[in-house]
């Protein structure tokens, strides 16, 4: 048997303490050794190696280092470029929280120590692991037009970055998957209410291929949400990400062609759609999944890339490539900033009609 995979995670909140959770419940079956919580904060840390029955470490250098294979990064976003730059250049494999950095050169610097070194660099967006998106995308061919929505109330963490870098930045890596196409234009509005950081947001992402996505996001929001809507070449495709439930329409050729017109019909015909038109020329089928833990399954596939060679689900790259978006996002909503002082009291979500009629 070979050796453990010795792995230790930095940052003892509430995200690190699930991640230590999940360690704990697979080190025998995935052969780890969890080394312990690194946390300069002496209450945080005391608490999580209490929880998780660790040793705790005050940081990197307190005897680590030389000691451990791989490292789960659930710190503040601001400390993710010089922590993985640390473990990425001595060859620790390194499982970076969302987002992968605050801005596309500290990512950059991530991803270049992870090809130097041929340590894993893998970021820890959750969603690609959920069965209804992973369903979804075996019926999604070509996508031409997608809307997400992602709202949730204030938590009062990850207060560090705005609701781009927080929440949006799970619907930009999703989009990015689907759409096989560079972004040509960016268009953004949002206003920060509470944190110092934009909290509600609204983007639209333009493709070279002419694919649009309009994505919304709100951390200040009374109904939670995570859906995903997307048109594409032949089908209609809806995802519910918080009940994992995958909708889709596959609209008869007759459809597709331009073949079928209800004003052409004769009146036989037109009584029987009538009543079954969804049926016949929009079918549609829809599958719901049992609940599964995301990050357990995020933290096989760390493990398994280790051992086996292989790339990640969601590399470093794809973690850059959603930073990279985030930050024209970001600039677009900074440079709209004067326009949206002309607004009265702004509701939950803005439109970028509102913006374009303001101006």
């Amino acid at each position: 048997m070979s050796n453990p995979i010795r792995i230790v995670v930095i940052g003892a909140g509430k995200l690190g303490t699930f991640h230590g959770q999940k360690i704990r419940a697979l080190e025998d079956e995935l052969n780890l050794e969890f080394a312990g919580v690194v946390d300069p904060s002496e209450s945080q840390r005391v608490a999580a190696c209490r929880k998780l029955q660790c040793r705790g470490f005050a940081d990197l250098y307190d005897g680590l280092l030389n000691n451990i294979d791989a490292a789960v990064v659930a710190a503040p976003t601001p400390l993710h470029r010089d922590l993985g730059v640390t473990l990425l250049s001595r060859g620790i494999h390194t499982l970076m929280e969302k987002p992968l950095a605050i801005s596309s050169d500290q990512s950059d610097d991530m991803l270049n120590e992870s090809r130097k070194s041929g340590a894993i660099l893998q970021v820890g967006h959750v969603e690609r692991f959920n069965p209804a998106f992973t369903e979804a995308q075996k019926h999604i061919n070509q996508p031409r037009y997608i809307h997400s929505k992602r709202a949730s109330g204030f938590t009062f963490r990850s207060t560090d970055v705005g609701v781009t870098l927080d929440l949006l930045i799970h619907d930009i890596d999703l989009v990015l998957t689907l759409v096989n196409s560079p972004v040509s234009h960016v268009d953004a509005i949002g206003r920060t209410l509470v944190s110092g950081h934009e909290d509600i947001v609204q983007a639209r992402l333009t493709f070279e291929n002419d694919c649009v996505a309009d994505l919304e996001a709100s951390r200040i929001s009374r109904t939670p949400s995570r859906s995903m809507e997307v048109w594409s070449e032949d089908s209609f495709t809806e995802i519910d990400f918080a009940n994992r439930v995958m909708t889709c329409v596959h609209p008869d050729e007759q459809v597709l062609c331009g073949d079928f017109d209800v004003n052409r019909l004769d009146k036989e015909d037109l009584t029987y759609f009538q009543n079954n038109l969804m049926e016949e020329m929009l079918p549609q089928m829809s599958r719901s999944f049992a609940s599964v833990d995301a990050l357990e399954l995020e933290m096989r596939d760390f493990v398994r890339s280790i051992v086996s060679g292989r790339a990640p689900r969601v590399t470093g790259q794809a973690g850059a490539s959603a930073v990279v978006v985030a930050e024209k996002i970001i600039n677009s909503i900074k440079r709209n900033q004067q326009v949206l002082h002309r607004f009265a009291p702004m509701p939950e979500i803005f439109r970028i009609e509102d913006y374009r009629k303001a101006v």
